[in-house]
């Protein structure tokens, strides 16, 4: 018998809850890093509406103060096209929209000499937190 289209949706959104988990248990950098690399390789196909849905949940999981390692990591996933591109349409609601453009400000607080409570922000770490900043810029658009 073969899977509907629903049924795998439903399948690939579990996988993505289980993530999501891993992500709470200190692995997030790595869980990040993964799903980032996935977003970038030319040749996978992940459809928008789980990219939504694995960005909306971290956006519930996740709270300030951010490590720099985090800002990298989840900073390089979000800055990557597919990323942007399901993220930025009416289909992410105004309410994540939101928090994601919260989130940005958290980025750069964390990266922000004056204000990091950890180790030393690089230009590259800064540069990472302005091209979040322009890409979710959603009241800008």
């Amino acid at each position: 018998s073969e899977l509907t289209y629903q049924k795998m949706n439903d399948i690939k959104e579990q996988a993505l809850r289980v993530l999501l988990i891993v992500a709470t248990k200190g692995l997030a950098v790595d869980v990040f890093n993964a799903v980032g690399s996935k977003l970038k390789n030319e040749r996978s196909k992940i459809d928008a509406g789980l990219i939504r849905y694995f960005v909306a949940g971290t956006l519930e999981i996740m709270r300030p103060p951010l490590s720099l390692s985090i800002v990298r990591s989840m900073g390089g996933m979000l800055l990557s096209p597919k990323c942007t591109e399901a993220l930025n349409v009416i289909y992410f609601d105004s309410a994540k929209k939101q928090k994601l453009s919260d989130f940005m400000g958290y980025f750069g607080d964390s990266v922000s000499n004056e204000r990091s409570k950890f180790a030393r922000s690089t230009q590259n770490d800064r540069a990472i937190a302005t091209a979040l900043k322009n890409a979710y810029a959603f009241d800008k658009k």
